[in-house]
C-alpha cells in the first residue's frame, strides 16, 4: 500500500514509520534536514512558489535498483511539470501527484514547475545509494 504524506518541516526533523502486522513489525526512519529556500527562477513579483512539495518517500539513502517514490504538489496556476532527468510517464500538475523511478546510482532529481505567464519554480531532491 502506498500513501504521501506533505509535510513542511521548519527545523531538521526525523519521521518513523512502524508497519505492524501477522509476520511482525518493522520500522524505519527518515531525518530531513533543513536548507535554504528551493531554487527558483521566478521573477522577483512572483510571491508564491509554484511547488509547494517535493519529496522521496521511504528515506533519502536506498539500496541499488531499488525504486522510489516521488510525490509533489503544485498551485492551481501551474500549466506544467517536467523532471531532470526525466521519468517514465508524463508528469502532471496538481496536489499530491506521485510517481516512481528506480534509483541506480547517487542522484539529484529536479522538479520543474511552469505558470502561463513563462514563470517557473524549481525544487531538488537528492536520493543517495547505499554503499
Amino acid at each position: 500500500m502506498n500513501r504521501c504524506i506533505a509535510l513542511t518541516p521548519t527545523r531538521p526533523t526525523t519521521y518513523t514509520l512502524t508497519a505492524k502486522g501477522p509476520g511482525g513489525q518493522t520500522t524505519s526512519t527518515l531525518t530531513l534536514a533543513i536548507g535554504g529556500a528551493p531554487t527558483s527562477s521566478a521573477p522577483a513579483s512572483s510571491a508564491t512558489p509554484l511547488i509547494t512539495s517535493f519529496q522521496s518517500i521511504g528515506g533519502g539513502v536506498v539500496a541499488p535498483g531499488k525504486p522510489v517514490q516521488f510525490c509533489y504538489s503544485t498551485r492551481p496556476e501551474t500549466v506544467s511539470v517536467s523532471l531532470t532527468p526525466p521519468a517514465a510517464g508524463a508528469l502532471k500538475p496538481g496536489q499530491n501527484q506521485c510517481f516512481t523511478a528506480t534509483v541506480t546510482k547517487t542522484t539529484s532529481y529536479i522538479l520543474t514547475a511552469r505558470d502561463a505567464a513563462g514563470s517557473t519554480d524549481r525544487m531538488q531532491v537528492t536520493v543517495t545509494i547505499a554503499q
